[in-house]
């Protein structure tokens, strides 16, 4: 069976990662996988329970990597698709001390490489071309669990196929675009069916939760019975469900634009240069606050000297006896005067949206 996935599958899943992994021989040119061991000692082992269940404090410590450039694949499938040359395939596994696998997103990764030239190739050609690298660079245990997360995200794929056939059907029928919402349904159904949890929290976990607050976050700009205040403390609980690090990230974000609106309401309430400046150390280091009052002035000083151009300059246009050629030079001069060579090629934008502002 063929797996025809077109461009419309952006819907269901993220574009295609190709992780190249700085490992500088071929695979098929060594009789045997790298390992790359970085552990401690051999007598203190984790606890691993049967069926490669995640566990506590679990150290996977052994990585198995492969750095296959196009030119050096073989494979008893033949060469790769023309779509897949001057790339590497991201061979990247992770074992545990006793050589269960641990499922990790670079899994995800190469089974995407091999599935981009679906187009090119049948699913049977894919997965057994995936297979065979898992053959090669893998012993048991982790060798069977590796097909097996193979089979699962291949059927949870084939699945988004007939949900994205299903959602263009509908679409058809009553004339409407896809809800985002549905979309994410669906397609959180599928992975929940098709997946193993362990399998999910690896490959989606972090994807979902950013999903999930996005679609959070416009069925809260679509609410017209909530307030500016309201939607905002929403999204701030929303944002309590996304990875660790986004959410620091936002959060920075939040202080960074408060602390905007607060100098604003200072400048306009009469602050110095001064108090705007300890109110940004308070935010920031003292050296990114000397940068900030640096850029401050010298876009002070900008905004003075653009203000005379501009008021000279509409002296010029206003004058009388002039040709419009005396004009033009005119200006041209008094931008020279005022302006170096760079700051010169911004003044006709800089002159139309002033000029579109003016009453």
């Amino acid at each position: 069976m063929s797996m025809r996935i077109s461009l419309v599958n952006v819907l269901f899943y993220f574009s295609i990662s190709i992780f190249v992994l700085i490992i500088s021989y071929s695979f098929f040119n060594q009789a045997d996988s790298t390992i790359v061991s970085n552990n401690p000692a051999p007598e203190s082992r984790p606890t691993l329970t049967p069926g490669n269940k995640p566990v506590d404090n679990l150290a996977a410590t052994n990585l198995v990597i492969e750095n296959i450039e196009y030119a050096n694949y073989q494979s008893s499938f033949g060469p790769l698709p023309k779509s897949l040359k001057n790339t590497h395939i991201p061979l990247h596994f992770k074992l545990t001390e006793d050589g269960q696998l641990v499922v990790t997103r670079s899994i995800r990764s190469l089974i995407e490489y091999f599935l981009s030239a679906n187009s090119q190739e049948s699913i049977a050609t894919i997965t057994g071309r995936i297979r065979e690298l898992m053959d090669k660079a893998l012993q048991e245990p982790a060798r069977s669990q590796a097909k097996q997360v193979l089979k699962q995200y291949i059927e949870y794929k084939q699945a988004l196929i007939q949900i994205e056939q299903h959602l263009s059907d509908e679409q058809n029928l009553s004339g409407k675009q896809g809800d985002y919402q549905q979309v994410l349904h669906y397609r959180t159904q599928a992975r929940e069916k098709y997946l193993s949890r362990e399998i999910y929290d690896a490959f989606f976990a972090k994807d979902d939760s950013r999903d999930n607050y996005t679609a959070g976050v416009l069925a809260l700009n679509k609410d017209p019975s909530l307030t500016d205040e309201e939607r905002f403390q929403q999204i701030l609980l929303l944002e309590q469900s996304l990875p660790l690090e986004e959410q620091a990230i936002k959060q920075a974000q939040h202080q960074r634009d408060s602390l905007q609106h607060n100098i604003k309401q200072a400048r306009e309430s009469g602050a110095s240069d001064a108090d705007i400046f300890q109110m940004r150390a308070q935010v920031y280091d003292q050296e990114a606050a000397e940068r900030f009052a640096k850029n401050d002035l010298k876009q002070s000083q900008w905004n003075r000297r653009f203000a005379h151009y501009r008021q000279q300059r509409q002296q010029i246009l206003a004058g009388e006896g002039m040709t419009d050629e005396d004009k033009q030079s005119q200006i041209s001069a008094l931008q020279t005067e005022l302006f170096n060579a760079n700051e010169q090629r911004r003044l006709p934008t800089l002159d139309r949206l002033a000029d579109n502002q003016a009453p």
